[in-house]
């Protein structure tokens, strides 16, 4: 406590102009530095941004290429498991026909299958077959169907139920002699049968195929490519820096596939989304800063330095020649503060400080424009907000529900009255929705469910609403108050009072969503439809001749989501009515 009096005492004991060069050396000099720091590490960001970026880059090119491979090898078992002189001679009843018959398919089989050795990376070509065969143990061309589990632990009955990919796997050359492959299977099915799996194919690759795809995405001096599983478990990697093969066991920790990238100990680490399925591609890259950046950083660091002195001197001529002038500048700022606008500066030089002193005149006539400006936006903003809140909500229906209210209240039934308050106002919240103009599908089905709901309170239940909605567009977000005027149009203008049923149909496809609102009302007359498609493609409001308020969703439509949308009507007397709604997938966020 004895130090600080002390401290604070000193400070009292200095003259002005040394406390203003103080004040202006730290508040310049220290800004200065921190900005200098976050300029520096605001570059190391956009260079990991950058490294980042690269190797993606090498990684998708990298994965590309190790889908196209697969694909190739997919394309292969694919085209000799369908040869029909291959599935005739596996479908054959081995009990039926002799051995010489049995060798004649053997040969047929071997060629056929000879004629698909056309990639080099092929090592070999097997095809399991039925073990009552006598063909089916020679282990060259043709194996025993026993052997699946064998060969392929852990398959299970999945490997006769489409393609897998499989490895690596080291197959025994005899005498010992072992060689590392990667494996893809095609169950071969009965003609007969589609579902009855009578034989399997399977091809292995040589493992460098592998390898050389996951040398070209390490671009690295000293970074590490690995092949994964589905659960991020390593399988085979390569070492740029030492150009070696890692190999990896079941006890190799795995990776956090469920991350795009991730930055540790100065490495980066980028994972490639699943590939067919079966692997993944990591990237492991050091981001250690080159020779380069630190010469940058002795650099800046040297610059920060210089400009330290220059403060230093430029502080003291400042403090010298200016603390009276400040003195009375400082008074006048003081005034500013405590809110006289009137104070105004005495310019006496066309110095900086005189240029300061024009400047604090024209700040105050600045401020007071800008605290007049803001006062008029304020009252323009809220007359904008209240003008948009009283848009969103339709006073009719308001006036109609809160007579509801009442009537049920007379009534005495308290839990009712509370049931309608509380989906009136779930209803009005959504119809707000924070001012957004997109809400997910989801609210904007809740947002219809509570309108029919309380139209339903109305008319004794008369109106049944369903609803056909896809399971992945509920997340989906579409233009607000979209669906609900639609349904109103069917209650109002097509049920009339009478019971009926409001359908509504989500249907998401590759590029577009389809929504469908149909009813079975008492329709519209061909006149009245033609007269409201024609007020549709002119752009004019049909909703003062005819009472269907189509053309404003309809500009909504056009205006957010371009020509790909669309909104079409059909209807036909005592049927009903159906609205058609398109819009493209691409301009939707989930």
């Amino acid at each position: 406590m004895a130090f600080l009096s002390y401290i604070v005492f000193r400070i009292k004991r200095i003259s002005y102009p040394k406390k203003l060069f103080l004040s202006y050396f730290i508040l310049i000099f220290l800004p200065l530095t921190v900005l200098s720091l976050v300029f520096y590490m605001h570059i190391s960001t956009s260079q990991l941004r950058n490294f980042t970026n690269i190797s993606n880059l090498y990684l998708n090119q990298a994965t590309t290429a190790l889908e196209t491979r697969i694909s190739e090898m997919l394309s292969l078992t694919k085209s000799l498991s369908m040869r029909e002189s291959l599935r005739v001679c596996m479908e054959k009843d081995p009990d039926s026909y002799s051995i010489m018959e049995q060798a004649d398919d053997l040969e047929e089989i071997n060629v056929l299958i000879g004629s698909y050795y056309y990639d080099t990376s092929i090592y070999q070509i097997r095809l399991y077959v039925n073990p009552d065969f006598h063909y089916a143990d020679k282990e060259t061309t043709t194996w025993s169907l026993a052997c699946i589990d064998q060969h392929f632990p852990d398959s299970g009955n999945q490997i006769f139920k489409g393609p897998m990919l499989h490895g690596p796997f080291l197959l025994d050359m005899k005498l010992q002699n072992y060689i590392s492959v990667f494996s893809l299977t095609m169950p071969v099915y009965s003609m007969k049968d589609y579902d009855h799996a009578i034989g399997l194919i399977c091809i292995d690759i040589f493992e460098e195929a592998i390898l050389d795809i996951l040398k070209t995405t390490n671009y690295s001096k000293q970074g590490e490519v690995y092949l994964t599983d589905s659960s991020g478990c390593p399988l085979i990697g390569y070492h740029s820096g030492t150009d070696s093969i890692l190999v990896y066991d079941a006890s190799t920790p795995k990776f956090n596939v469920k991350e795009e990238s991730a930055l540790f100990k100065d490495k980066l680490t980028v994972i490639s989304p699943l590939i067919q399925g079966t692997w993944h591609l990591v990237v492991c890259s050091p981001t250690t800063l080159s020779a380069t950046d630190s010469i940058t950083l002795f650099q800046l660091l040297l610059f920060v330095l210089g400009i330290g002195v220059i403060i230093y001197i430029l502080g003291h001529i400042y403090a010298h020649f200016n603390s009276k002038r400040i003195i009375a500048l400082s008074n006048t700022v003081k005034k500013i503060q405590q809110g006289d606008l009137s104070a105004h500066c005495i310019v006496d030089s066309y110095d900086e400080i005189g240029e300061l002193q024009v400047n604090i005149n024209e700040m105050i006539e600045k401020i007071e424009y800008l605290l007049s400006e803001q006062y008029n936006m304020g009252v323009q903003l809220k007359k904008s907000e209240l003008n948009l809140l009283q848009a969103q909500i339709n006073p009719h229906f308001l006036y109609n529900t809160l007579n509801l209210i009442k009537w049920t209240a007379q009534a005495g039934t308290a839990d009712e009255v509370s049931d309608i308050v509380d989906k009136l106002s779930n209803f009005y919240r959504i119809s707000l929705s924070n001012g957004l103009d997109l809400i997910s599908i989801r609210d904007e089905l809740t947002h219809v469910t509570l309108y029919v709901q309380l139209q339903n309170k109305r008319f004794n239940n008369n109106i049944r609403l369903e609803t056909d909605i896809s399971a992945d567009v509920y997340d989906l977000h579409i233009l607000k108050l979209m669906l609900q005027p639609l349904v109103e149009n069917s209650i109002v203008h097509g049920l009339r009072n009478n019971p009926g049923f409001i359908k509504i149909s989500i249907l998401r496809t590759s590029d577009h969503l389809f929504i469908t609102i149909a009813d079975n009302g008492c329709g519209i007359t061909s006149e009245k439809l033609s007269k409201i498609k024609l007020c549709q493609e002119l752009g004019l409001d049909s909703s003062s001749s005819s009472g269907y308020g189509l053309v404003n969703i309809y500009e909504r439509l056009k205006n957010y989501y371009g020509e790909s949308s669309s909104l079409n009507i059909s209807s036909q007397i005592d049927v009903g009515t159906t609205i058609e709604i398109s819009l493209p997938l691409d301009r939707m966020i989930s």
